[in-house]
This record gives structure tokens, C-alpha cells and sequence, in this order.
């Protein structure tokens, strides 16, 4: 589970507000004492965790970093948890739509700038995530490219921006753009 405040188990470590944590279910239900609780995930100050869920054979984490999206595969050793990235199209953004226990397949929602909004496969046995379903493209995306840059306000905060343009163009400050802007993030 996710904390929305800071925590501190009795007689445990303490964990920080938006930690993803993890502990026995089974031996909780069994006596309702607490047991140890562990830490699979700790976001940095660029990261947010949107979505965790639970396929057969690891769970899955969606985060955004950078107000760019990734699914992180989650597993417990011995020495702790363990997070590996899932392999995505590109830098947009991405959510869990299903997964089951009882599943190895998860289907992801995707989409950024260049790819419209498609149901992806992936498989926990092999790691491939494959296109199931799109939406029809709506403009030709042949030449294009997207990156992501960052400029600094007042205050030192890194403010993360996306350029898509041609290939091609050439950066001198003479093209015409359309500036959009969003933000209100928990």
C-alpha cells in the first residue's frame, strides 16, 4: 500500500509519505498484530506513484517521473524488493488497466505525443509488451520527434518541458511554436 503521510510502526523503521510498503496479510489477519512492514518503493522528489497493481508472478508499479510515465516490475528477495522498468514505446504516459493474480498477461494504457491512446500487452513470463488495440492515428507522424528538456525557475525547481517538432528543424529560435502549459500535481 501507499502512505499519504509518514509513518513509523511501532518498534519499526519509519516510512515517508507517498512509500509504497508491504507486509504479510496472512499472518496479520492471523493474530492482527502487526508484522514487519518492508519498503518496495521510496519516489524521489521527480517520481509519484500513480497505480500498483498485482499480476501471477510479480506486482507492477506505475509511476510518473518527470511527468513522464513507467511501469516498474516489483519482486521480493531475499534482501529486499527488487524494481526492474518495463520497456514502453516512448516517454508519454502510461497506466495499469487490468492485471490479475491469477493472470500473467497485464494490459497497459499508453499514449504521448506521437502514439495515440492504445492498449498495450505485456507478459510477465517474457517481458514483451505488444500493441493490442490504437486509436486511428490522427496526423502523420513520419519525421517527427519528441524531447524533453528542463528549465530552471526562480527558486531552483527543475520544470520539465517537451519539444515535438521535425527531426530536421533547426533550433535558432526563428520557427513558430504553440506554447501549451498544465500543472497540479498532488
Amino acid at each position: 500500500f501507499t502512505l499519504e503521510q509518514d509513518w513509523t510502526p511501532e518498534g519499526q523503521a519509519a516510512f515517508k509519505a507517498g512509500d509504497l510498503v508491504a507486509f504479510d496479510v496472512d499472518a496479520f489477519l492471523e493474530n492482527r498484530a502487526l508484522p514487519p512492514v518492508s519498503l518496495v518503493f521510496r519516489p524521489d522528489a521527480t517520481q509519484a506513484v500513480d497505480g500498483v497493481a498485482v499480476a501471477k508472478g510479480a506486482a507492477l508499479l506505475a509511476i510518473s517521473e518527470n511527468v513522464v510515465g513507467k511501469v516498474l516490475r516489483l519482486e521480493p528477495t531475499e534482501a529486499g524488493w527488487t524494481t526492474s522498468a518495463i520497456d514502453l514505446p516512448g516517454s508519454g504516459q502510461v497506466g495499469i488497466a487490468f492485471a490479475d493474480e491469477d493472470e500473467t498477461a497485464v494490459f497497459l494504457n499508453y499514449e504521448d505525443f506521437l502514439t495515440p491512446d492504445s492498449l498495450l500487452n505485456y507478459d510477465i513470463n517474457t517481458g514483451a509488451v505488444t500493441t493490442l488495440k490504437s486509436l486511428p492515428a490522427k496526423f502523420d507522424t513520419a519525421g517527427l520527434k519528441v524531447e524533453q528538456f528542463f528549465s530552471t525557475s526562480k527558486d531552483g525547481t527543475k520544470v520539465p518541458y517537451f519539444l515535438v517538432h521535425r527531426a530536421d528543424i533547426k533550433l535558432d529560435g526563428t520557427t513558430p511554436t504553440l506554447l501549451y502549459g498544465y500543472g497540479g500535481f498532488q
